[in-house]
């Protein structure tokens, strides 16, 4: 692994996790014993779990999910290309240019795990809001432009991805 490419990627998730640990931790008191969690189309709660279940939750997810991604990317980098299926994948697994492209496949697989933090807090501070108004509702405003966001980042992710691997060179 080439700490000078990778450095960056895991240093910004290390803190993003660390951020999102305090942030989740830090306004868990904030939430009332009984929080509602689950929120159908109109923003009208339809599930609860207690406070403390949803801490537990938010951080498996964010964390979980994170850890999930960068895992599959590290397997892909130890089975040393071999479950990799990319666009010229016999010029970017080529013996002069595989570390590269591996060290290139694990660091955008940690951005995007960093994503799914930065998803996970806002999502938090969403439900917060809800929880917070008399009557409990999500703001439906506020969650399509969270899924916009999420959206418009995973195409910018993908498009960054193809539009490298589909060039040689």
């Amino acid at each position: 692994m080439k700490s000078h490419r990778l450095a960056l990627p895991f240093s910004v998730l290390g803190l993003s996790w660390l951020g999102l640990a305090a942030l989740v931790l830090g306004t868990a008191s904030r939430f009332p014993d009984k929080v509602a969690t689950h929120f159908n189309a109109g923003g009208i709660p339809n599930g609860w779990m207690t406070r403390s279940q949803h801490v537990t939750g938010m951080l498996v997810m964010g964390i979980g999910l994170s850890l999930f991604i960068v895992g599959v990317f590290l397997l892909m980098r130890i089975a040393k290309g071999e479950l990799i299926n990319l666009p010229n994948r016999e010029y970017w697994l080529a013996p002069e240019r595989k570390a590269e492209t591996l060290d290139d496949l694990l660091s955008r697989g940690v951005w995007l795990a960093c994503m799914m933090v930065a998803f996970d807090a806002a999502l938090h501070l969403l439900i917060l809001r809800a929880n917070t108004q008399v009557p409990v509702l999500l703001s439906n405003t506020h969650m399509g432009w969270l899924t916009g966001v999420l959206l418009t980042g995973i195409v910018i992710w993908l498009l960054g991805f193809l539009l490298h691997f589909f060039r040689k060179s």
